[in-house]
């Protein structure tokens, strides 16, 4: 029988393979040149990571996962306005810092090109759209109307997609986190009716 293939070399591939995506774009991977930087063979990572598209998807799906990982286990349906706008307040800050910061430049980089390189897949697009779902159940749960809702938890979704583009462009965080904030809070007094600044059935004010 031939020796049973080792579960710990896939997962430390994909670390350095993430250190080296945080110079180069995901535009230039291929096997070849991964390879090259990591002084391993083609067929060595073909293995583990199968065709170029699955490479990718992987790269991604990690970075997402960290951006999703920001939530942890918090269910936002619960949230008042005020613990809301101040779940989005630190989380927009701390995907500007390590690990996350070289995923959102990926995902952008990703979301780009879903449309002109199948390689990309679709991961970046579903991530938008769960964050949108989110936002949507939250807006309603907060007595939004469901045309409101819809239009809001896009633009919310949109803001924070569009605010880390501007930060890659700029790198200016505190300027970039002060723009997110005032668009919430913005985007907050236009959906929400006064009225509901508590989530029903509770007491805790906005």
């Amino acid at each position: 029988m031939g020796r049973p293939p080792d579960p710990t070399i896939r997962p430390r591939l994909l670390a350095q393979i993430l250190e080296v995506m945080k110079e180069q774009p995901l535009s230039w991977v291929t096997f070849r040149g991964l390879a090259a930087s990591l002084d391993v063979s083609t067929y060595t990572l073909s293995y583990h990571f199968g065709s170029r598209a699955e490479l990718i998807d992987t790269i991604l799906e990690t970075t997402v996962r960290a951006r999703a990982d920001i939530m942890g286990d918090l269910d936002m349906s619960t949230l008042s306005r005020a613990e809301m706008r101040d779940f989005l307040h630190k989380g927009y800050a701390l995907s500007l810092t390590d690990p996350y910061l070289a995923g959102v430049r990926l995902q952008f980089e990703a979301g780009a090109l879903e449309g002109v390189d199948e390689d990309m897949g679709t991961r970046v697009r579903h991530s938008h759209q769960m964050w949108n779902t989110q936002f949507h159940s939250w807006l309603l749960n907060q007595g939004a109307s469901e045309p409101t809702a819809s239009h809001a938890a896009r633009a919310i979704a949109d803001l924070f997609f569009g605010a880390h583009f501007g930060f890659v462009l700029n790198k200016d965080a505190a300027h970039s986190l002060d723009a997110v904030i005032f668009a919430i809070d913005a985007l907050f007094d236009a959906a929400l009716p006064h009225a509901a600044a508590t989530v029903p059935g509770t007491s805790e004010n906005a």
